[in-house]
């Protein structure tokens, strides 16, 4: 995951959960931003995060090619669309939950592979 390439990226930390959410592009920059301030918080910096997102933006294509837009929470992928709204609601919505969890008094850990690790 970490081969991939990562443009940029934000973080907040809100009721002590610190989440850190990249993009592999700058465009997407803004992107994140607006999720972030559309659910009540502003950006901050962080040097450690309990929880990574990774917003991997897929390039226009060229004829007959796909490339899709990806979204993971840890190693985990949530999405998987060539509609870049859908998998910012994706984003957003789990965001939204693990926020939630968090502000009542729940831990949020992020998920592991199949085979265990991170």
């Amino acid at each position: 995951m970490d081969r991939l390439g990562w443009a940029a990226g934000l973080s907040l930390a809100p009721h002590g959960l610190k989440i850190g959410i990249r993009t592999s592009d700058l465009a997407g920059l803004e992107v994140l931003r607006h999720v972030i301030t559309s659910l009540g918080y502003q950006p901050t910096v962080l040097d450690e995060v309990h929880l990574l997102y990774s917003l991997r933006i897929g390039n226009p294509a060229k004829r007959g090619r796909r490339h899709f837009h990806l979204l993971y929470m840890g190693a985990a992928q949530l999405a998987r669309s060539l509609d870049l709204d859908e998998v910012v609601a994706i984003l957003t919505d789990s965001l939204r939950q693990m926020l939630q969890i968090q502000a009542n008094g729940g831990h949020v850990k992020e998920p592991h592979r199949d085979d265990g690790t991170l």
